[in-house]
């Protein structure tokens, strides 16, 4: 068992007052990964932008194993933990950097965390300068941004990660 998912989503749930979506997930973990804290997950590019096939294996596992629930709230799948006690001895996650980033992203629509994970994505893999990212996200989301909303997102990343 995942116990430092099972932490983040806790945690989540903790900092910001409700249950995280899948997508909100996925794309939370990604951006703490890209903050130096390695969690294992290997993203690859999916239609809602980085998406990490083992985590969604890992987050199965928690919800087979009694320690998260699913339900739907309108189109977001929400990941419910449950009261089940776990051991946290084994939890290796840097605590400071995860609360970072959930309370930098708690109240960010799932839409926003698509785009600036799709940037920073964009800028590892695809060249890191502002046109060359520009390019990548245009090509992956399409029409979905507007050049201004992806500029702004493209100096985000620049601004609170390295890329």
């Amino acid at each position: 068992m995942n116990t430092d998912l099972l932490t983040i989503i806790q945690k989540i749930k903790q900092e910001s007052g409700h249950d995280p979506g899948k997508k909100q997930l996925q794309k939370l973990i990604y951006l703490i990964q890209a903050k130096g804290v390695d969690l294992g997950y290997e993203y690859g590019i999916h239609f809602y932008g980085p998406y990490s096939e083992e985590l969604s294996r890992d987050l199965l596992s928690l919800c087979v194993n009694g320690y998260v629930d699913f339900r739907m709230d309108g189109q977001t799948h929400k990941i419910v933990p449950s009261n089940t006690p776990v051991e946290m001895d084994t939890v290796h996650i840097n605590p400071e950097i995860v609360d970072l980033i959930i309370n930098q992203y708690k109240d960010s629509p799932p839409s926003y965390l698509e785009l600036i994970t799709t940037a920073h994505f964009a800028a590892a893999n695809l060249g890191n300068s502002e046109e060359e990212i520009l390019i990548g996200v245009e090509k992956i989301k399409g029409d979905k941004y507007s050049t201004p909303m992806i500029i702004d997102a493209i100096k985000h990343i620049k601004t609170e990660y390295a890329v």
